[in-house]
């Protein structure tokens, strides 16, 4: 389980501090897409099949690799005290614009990375 940031929200972020820079000159901000914007592997892969209409086999790996969290997301309490910041681009509409994207420049990618 990883928490998700779209880039967004950390453009949104940035231009908050930038605003305020002297106020935060020298502070440190553990920011990313919090728990209510994680998910894993699993979770995500059952987000793009829906929305992509086609299933894609996965296979689980039963052993654990030394040194892996199993579940990892940001804690974002201070940033959200001091900046009154929070993520606000939700999993499926990150998602969605991924894709859109993906979909908008096709021709270029398969191009670039099928030959």
């Amino acid at each position: 389980v990883r928490d998700v940031l779209f880039l967004e929200d950390v453009c949104s972020l940035v231009e908050l501090q930038m605003g305020q820079i002297s106020r935060f000159r020298g502070d440190i901000f553990n920011l990313g897409g919090g728990a209510a914007n994680s998910l894993s592997l699993r979770e995500g892969t059952a987000l793009l099949e829906g929305k992509l209409g086609h299933r894609t086999g996965i296979t689980v790996e039963e052993s654990v690799r030394k040194g892996d969290l199993p579940i990892y997301f940001t804690d974002n309490r201070k940033g959200t005290k001091h900046l009154n910041w929070q993520p606000v681009v939700t999993l499926d509409q990150g998602f969605d614009k991924i894709l859109a994207w993906i979909r908008a420049n096709e021709d270029v990618l398969k191009k670039r990375y099928t030959g």
